[in-house]
């Protein structure tokens, strides 16, 4: 796909896409902000404007924009296999190196397993045992600033 120049962007931006958490007829009304760029923690929009990303990291883009770093353990796994389904008996070496270093670091959390999922919905897999909060109380310590809370009381445990 190609980009468009920015007179192409700016008649379009609200023409063809949905956007969430918004009506249809108010993001007509207020078309988006057109971002063209980030890098590290910051992203600029089309007209140069430079912004704190405080909503990538939500959800995605958690190590920042354009890591070089990220950039070529993608650009690796990429010319061997981008990705392929784990259903029905089957994997990837990536998943399997994946898997390995998680279980190391969860060593002490005594996990056996680990489910790879492009949702984290928890009512995808209803009948399967729930981590999130076993094993955690509210009298449970907090651990200090920097160090790793257990996965048994992590938010997707």
């Amino acid at each position: 796909m190609t980009i468009k120049d920015n007179n192409f962007l700016r008649e379009h931006k609200a023409r063809h896409q949905l956007h969430p958490m918004i009506h249809a007829f108010i993001s007509e009304e207020h078309p988006p902000q057109i971002i063209v760029k980030g890098d590290g923690v910051f992203v600029t929009d089309i007209d140069g404007g430079n912004y704190l990303d405080g909503i990538g990291g939500l959800w995605n883009v958690n190590v920042g924009h354009n890591r070089a770093e990220v950039k070529a353990v993608l650009i690796e796994q990429m010319d061997n296999i981008s990705y392929y389904s784990s259903f029905a008996g089957t994997t990837t070496a990536p998943l399997i190196a994946l898997s390995a270093e998680i279980m190391d670091l969860a060593a002490e959390e005594d996990m056996v397993k680990v489910l790879f999922s492009t949702s984290s919905n928890g009512k995808s897999f209803p009948r399967m045992p729930r981590s999130r909060t076993s094993g955690c109380s509210k009298a449970s310590p907090i651990p200090p600033r920097g160090h790793r809370l257990p996965a048994k009381c992590g938010a997707r445990g």
